[in-house]
């Protein structure tokens, strides 16, 4: 990632979801990772349930999908389902959001003057 690109959009990884590739934000904010709504319902992903969500989109339902959200850099799944958020309703750039329920498993650290992601797989307590 480029140095501009990470002062505009924050830090940013590749994912793909059901096999489609995205970007997604490294969000340390998010309780959990996410998908945009808009982004799922491109890829034609099967609604299963709701989940209540407040935060950078707002306060709401939302969709749960049944998908296959996969982070190649760090070669890990995001279990199925996984919840849809407006984001690019509201002006963001991603196709998901990486939360604390994958992040928290990891050291990552964000070079700045570099754009540079370095991730360390944290050992289990």
């Amino acid at each position: 990632m480029s140095p501009r690109l990470l002062r505009i959009a924050g830090p940013a990884i590749e994912v793909s979801v059901n096999e489609r590739g995205g970007v997604a934000l490294l969000d340390t904010g998010a309780s959990v990772s996410s998908l945009d709504i808009t982004f799922a319902q491109a890829l034609e992903l099967s609604v299963s349930g709701t989940h209540r969500s407040t935060g950078a989109t707002g306060e709401g339902d939302y969709p749960n999908y049944d998908a296959v959200l996969q982070i190649p850099v760090l070669d890990i799944t995001v279990p199925s389902p996984i919840g849809g958020l407006p984001l690019r309703a509201h002006g963001h750039p991603w196709d998901a959001i990486i939360g604390r329920d994958i992040l928290c498993q990891y050291e990552f650290t964000v070079n700045g003057g570099t754009g540079l992601i370095r991730f360390t797989k944290m050992n289990s307590p």
